[in-house]
Parts: structure tokens; C-alpha cells; sequence
């Protein structure tokens, strides 16, 4: 089937979540703006839900992670204050990289996938994320 852009609806999700992994949010706004006010292809439609969920979704578990450096420095920071010999917290931030890097893995692989998938009208299933998508654009 063809968007009204001319291309397969496949290809324009596909756009989606790749826009979303290589590009950034705002590509990948542009892209599910364009796809939920001008296309009619519920399943195209719900794609782009789909990729817009699943980007918010790594980025919310990313900024979550960050959070933990911060809060150790001001520990670090306190106990500096009221001892000579701080604790070291260099291991837990390099165990916080690591756990970052793998976040950014997952996110790579699940991206390519549903990007690949949608070149050929097909579906990565993501349970509470399909629910969502589903909710939010369907009601």
C-alpha cells in the first residue's frame, strides 16, 4: 500500500524508527506528525505511535541511569564534609557506564528490528508498549 507521499507505508515507518534511532526526536516528531495528521493507514498510524513510544521509553530509562551519578556525587560530596577519607565511588560509575552502554545496545537492536520489520508491514511485539500505543490511538 502507498502513503500519499508516494512511497510504501512500510518505508515510512520504517523512516520512524530509524529517524528515531539515528536522527533524534525531532526527525522523528516531524516524521509521526506528519504520519498521524495526513496518512489514514491505521497500521501506519500506529507505528508511528509505536516508534515515538518506544524513543521515550529508552530515553526515560536513560535519564532515570543518569540520575544515580548525580546522587553519588553528592553523597561524595557530604562525606567529604565530615571525613578525611571520602568513599570512592569510581567502581559504581563505571558500573553506571556499563549499564548505560548496554541500555544503548537494546535500543539499537530494537530499533533495527522494528525498522526492518516495518519495511515489510510487519510488527516487533513490545506488550505494555503495543497496549499503550494501541490506547493512545485507538482510546
Amino acid at each position: 500500500m502507498k502513503s500519499r507521499l508516494g512511497v510504501s507505508v512500510g518505508l515510512l515507518a520504517a523512516a520512524a524508527y530509524f529517524f528515531g534511532l539515528f536522527s533524534g526526536f525531532v526527525p522523528l516528531f516531524l516524521v509521526a506528525g506528519y504520519i498521524l495528521l495526513r496518512e489514514d493507514n491505521d497500521w501506519l498510524r500506529w507505528s508511528a505511535v509505536k516508534a515515538v513510544l518506544v524513543c521515550l521509553l529508552f530515553a526515560g530509562i536513560t535519564a532515570v541511569i543518569n540520575l544515580i551519578p548525580s546522587l553519588t556525587s553528592s553523597l561524595y560530596y557530604l562525606s567529604m564534609i565530615f571525613s578525611d577519607d571520602p568513599f570512592r565511588i569510581s567502581k559504581l560509575d563505571n558500573l553506571i557506564g556499563l549499564i548505560l552502554q548496554l541500555v544503548d545496545i537494546v535500543k539499537t537492536v530494537v530499533l533495527l528490528l522494528m525498522g526492518f520489520r516495518a519495511l515489510h508491514q510487519g510488527n516487533l511485539p513490545l506488550g505494555k508498549v503495543d497496549q499503550a500505543a494501541s490506547k493512545h490511538l485507538f482510546g
